[in-house]
């Protein structure tokens, strides 16, 4: 069955989570916390499940599935049109804790909220995007009460993917001294300090990712494309409506929108 049947056949199923357009751009908004499943026994970690337990017939497709499903039929449908996924729980960056390899550093995966504690579930969503070459995937979250734009990167047999994270974070949070500091971030995967490489189980690829624009101000972000350009400029903004200063891709500071690069559409 195709990304295009599978995703048409099983739409209008009814559950938390959904799917929707705006101007034309789709939209897939995850529900992550009444499905997942977390096996509390050590060394159990590819036994997490974010978007529910997998699924054991074709015929009885989970909330993955649809996930699956519906990016292969954006693609399908709509070429390199930006998909939005919408997840309260953070893609990507991870934290500094969890950045490493070993029983200490799972120990701690398994106790974040993040997708770094649902590695099966992550790695089937990535494969689903470097097998099906889905592009401009663009995962909007909040939650981390810090703000921040991450790149990912694809290496192995998957080139020219293009995908992004922005988490924006929180529009009122009185206590930033309690969580949320930057430096408690990956920035990036590939650093010494913080190794935080994922390899996908079924396909000979690896994703990292480089993350940045970090600000713990009461914010919102607005995003804009740009289809003339295949750009999407992310913007955060104060509560007083006015632009952040946030750190750049390219390493300068300044209060413009940063401009990140999408494949045309």
């Amino acid at each position: 069955m195709s990304g295009n049947d599978q995703y048409l056949e099983h739409r209008s199923v009814k559950q938390l989570f959904y799917d929707f357009s705006c101007s034309n751009y789709p939209f897939f908004v995850l529900d992550t916390r009444t499905q997942r499943f977390v096996d509390d026994a050590p060394g159990a970690l590819q036994d997490n499940h974010l978007l529910g337990r997998p699924s054991l017939h074709p015929a009885e497709p989970g909330q993955l599935d649809c996930l699956c499903a519906w990016l292969r039929y954006m693609q399908e449908d709509r070429g390199n049109t930006p998909k939005f996924v919408v997840t309260s729980s953070v893609f990507v960056p991870n934290g500094v804790d969890t950045a490493g390899e070993g029983p200490r550093y799972e120990r701690r995966k398994n106790q974040s909220d993040s997708w770094s504690a649902f590695p099966s579930t992550r790695s089937t969503v990535l494969e689903t995007i470097a097998l099906y070459q889905v592009q401009n995937v663009v995962f909007l979250s909040g939650d981390i009460h810090c703000s921040n734009i991450s790149r990912l990167q694809f290496s192995g047999g998957v080139q020219g993917i293009k995908a992004y994270a922005v988490t924006s974070s929180a529009f009122y949070w009185p206590f930033p001294f309690a969580d949320g500091d930057p430096a408690g971030y990956v920035h990036d995967s590939r650093a010494p300090q913080t190794p935080d490489s994922f390899a996908l189980k079924n396909v000979p690829d690896t994703m990292d990712y480089r993350t940045w624009a970090f600000t713990q101000a009461d914010n919102f972000a607005r995003l804009d494309l740009h289809p003339d350009t295949a750009e999407m400029q992310v913007q955060f903004y104060g509560t007083d409506g006015e632009p952040l200063v946030t750190r750049k891709q390219d390493d300068s500071v300044n209060d413009q929108p940063e401009r990140l690069q999408l494949m045309p559409w």
